[in-house]
């Protein structure tokens, strides 16, 4: 056993593996918390003759454990965002709900729930099924890293749907193009209206399609 004395250990749940992906055998260092403790309990009357560390150490493996497809509970957050005429969900992994998401495994029989950490998630993809403003369903594709888990050969991305909600555009008027000139009892423009840079309006092709030629009636506002 290894001894650390006032050594410092922190609990990591992570299998390790090598460069090429294997498992390190006998890779994790464990403590053994409470060792004098408990031994001075077993021991009795007997355990003066021993000197025992406070925790003891030694070194074990942890084996990546094998999943399916239905063995990740995935939950999303609604997602949102203002028409853009795509069905592109921006920076999914931001609607990924990683409380209520986790792992369930039967392990000897025993139902186990599966913490997911940020070191679990590889990626996080979303579309929208159609472009358009409204309450479209979102499909996710979530990939999830094979560190700690074995898929077999089913692969490691999970499809799972979600709420979205997509808003109507706000298209707002570019006041930079408006017309003004002195009253002159007529609703004419070409030739008698100057542009927001005071250039006369002279109609013509190109430009009869953006303003109108006639305003709609011929009194000055105020």
């Amino acid at each position: 056993m290894v001894k650390r004395d006032n050594g410092q250990f922190t609990a990591n749940p992570n299998v390790v593996r090598n460069a090429n992906n294997n498992v390190v055998p006998n890779g994790k260092d464990v403590q053994y918390a409470g060792l004098r403790a408990a031994m001075n309990t077993t021991l009795g009357s007997d355990a003066g003759n021993y000197e025992f560390d406070v925790d003891g150490y030694g070194k074990g493996t942890i084996n990546p454990v094998t999943m399916r497809d239905g063995d990740f509970v995935l939950s999303f957050r609604k997602a949102s965002k203002e028409y853009d005429g795509t069905p592109d969900v921006h920076n999914a992994a931001q609607y990924l709900d990683k409380t209520a998401s986790h792992a369930s495994r039967t392990v000897g029989g025993t139902p186990s729930t599966i913490t997911l950490t940020d070191d679990d998630y590889v990626s996080v993809d979303g579309k929208y099924d159609n472009k358009n403003a409204g309450d479209p369903t979102v499909h996710y594709k979530v990939q999830i890293s094979n560190k700690n888990f074995d898929f077999g050969t089913w692969g490691r991305h999970r499809s799972r749907d979600g709420d979205g909600h997509i808003d109507k555009r706000k298209l707002i008027a570019d006041p930079s193009n408006y017309l003004t000139k002195e009253y002159d009892g007529t609703a004419e423009i070409i030739d008698k209206a100057r542009n927001a840079q005071g250039h006369p309006h002279h109609g013509g092709r190109g430009q009869s399609r953006q303003v109108p030629s006639l305003w709609r009636n011929t009194d000055a506002s105020r």
